[in-house]
């Protein structure tokens, strides 16, 4: 069982806001907060992600594609 409990609810809209929720040998679950306009640097991941938008869109580059992820 994973208990995240409400933090993603408390997580602050200030910039960029990484917060790890939880992290095992099987998966890294990461709750991330963008505020308007906010940029989330460039990066690889060596693993492959699952996104979810719950609020707002954001424009996701990967690939040399950008792709508007809304809300859900």
């Amino acid at each position: 069982m994973i208990d995240i409990d409400n933090t993603i609810a408390q997580q602050p809209f200030n910039g960029l806001q990484i917060e790890q929720l939880v992290k095992n040998t099987s998966l890294e679950i990461l709750s991330i907060s963008l505020a308007k306009n906010a940029i989330f640097p460039k990066h690889t991941s060596p693993k492959d992600a699952h996104l979810i938008v719950l609020e707002g869109s954001i424009d996701f580059y990967i690939e040399n594609q950008s792709i508007n992820l809304m809300a859900q």
